[in-house]
């Protein structure tokens, strides 16, 4: 059995197989208490962490699919331009610094193409946040990651918009891909000064 099939299969099969949890206690009905706000609070940013979204979290919406890779778990386009989009959930305030794909090009004449999306909340045109970033066409890298680095740290503010990771791809001869990772970092506050004795 292929390797990335057997693990989903395997997968599915323990999940099936774990008895139900005991009920839990019920939460008390009403709204949870917020911290008050501190005023002329000093923010810092902690070190970058990672968002990663999987080739199957992404829904096609342009193109023919191609056959999806049992041993890898790629996907491939099969026919005309093919593309490919997903939801980047940050919380409001994280600042995105860059994002990358785990793609394969061995087509010296075919490409794959990424970039991330601000779509407005009122429906309109969206905001390229980084420039399309390509495997190259006459290029043939192989299997690899691409990364894009934005101009400037984008701070996600999810009252406003929506951020949409979107991948291309033409038909070729290994030009697949399966990973699309974001790269970001969350503001905090500094532990509060010891009490003076």
């Amino acid at each position: 059995m292929r390797p990335f099939l057997a693990a989903a299969v395997f997968s599915a099969s323990a999940t099936l197989a774990v008895p139900a949890a005991a009920p839990q206690a019920f939460v008390a009905a009403g709204d949870a208490p917020e911290a008050a706000a501190r005023e002329n609070e000093q923010w810092h940013t902690i070190a970058p962490t990672v968002s990663t979204a999987f080739g199957l979290d992404f829904e096609l919406f342009l193109g023919t699919e191609g056959p999806f890779n049992l041993d890898t778990g790629t996907r491939s386009c099969g026919a005309d331009l093919c593309g490919w989009g997903a939801g980047l959930n940050l919380p409001t305030g994280a600042k995105i610094r860059s994002v990358e794909v785990s793609a394969c090009d061995g087509d010296a004449t075919q490409e794959l193409r990424f970039t991330l999306l601000r779509s407005p909340k009122v429906p309109g045109w969206p905001t390229l946040l980084i420039p399309w970033t390509s495997t190259g066409i006459a290029e043939t890298p192989g299997c690899t990651t691409f990364k894009a680095t934005l101009g400037a740290p984008e701070t996600v503010e999810n009252k406003s918009y929506a951020y949409v990771l979107i991948v291309n791809s033409t038909p070729g001869t290994s030009v697949e891909w399966n990973q699309y990772r974001a790269t970001y970092s969350l503001p905090t506050a500094p532990a509060p000064a010891a009490a003076a004795p």
